[in-house]
């Protein structure tokens, strides 16, 4: 590597660096969220096999999942 090239490298590396200070200041100070809305327009997407079944028999924590989506939860709402 020639001298030219390792100053090159060594100020690219610099300039990441700050950057990435830079970033991570950004990144810490809170700031307000935009503004949402709410919607009841929404799906829940299931790979069966190994997720809710496994060699056609139902699997104990996905029957507890599907009865929370179905509305056996704290608040009683259906997903």
């Amino acid at each position: 590597m020639d001298p030219s090239d390792a100053h090159e490298v060594a100020a690219a590396m610099e300039l990441a660096r700050l950057d990435l200070e830079e970033f991570e200041q950004t990144e810490s100070s809170p700031e307000t969220p935009a503004e949402t809305t709410v919607t009841d327009k929404f799906a829940f997407a299931f790979d069966i096999d190994g997720v809710l079944i496994r060699g056609g028999r139902p699997i104990p924590e996905a029957v507890e999942a599907m009865k929370v989506l179905n509305g056996k939860n704290p608040h009683g709402i259906k997903m």
